[in-house]
């Protein structure tokens, strides 16, 4: 669950648990091969399918392959 106010996660958790059985397990690390980074000091995520990548590689034979990098734009303009 994600959302902006603790007491209302807290809330929809704690009806949920009555509804259903079900453990919290805390913040995730990974979820559907995409790993989760984050950085609470600065109050930001990020994700990434790097492994999910290498994996693919490595089925197709093709983790030596030659990279390319494709330009993207990171940021939106103001």
């Amino acid at each position: 669950m994600i959302g902006n106010s603790r007491k209302k996660i807290d809330q929809l958790k704690k009806e949920l648990t009555n509804e259903f059985e079900m453990k919290d397990m805390g913040s995730p690390e990974k979820f559907l091969w995409i790993e989760i980074i984050r950085h609470h000091n600065t109050n930001t995520m990020y994700l990434h399918q790097e492994r999910f990548t290498e994996k693919l590689l490595e089925k197709f034979h093709m983790e030596n392959c030659n990279q390319v990098r494709i330009p993207m734009i990171t940021s939106e303009a103001e």
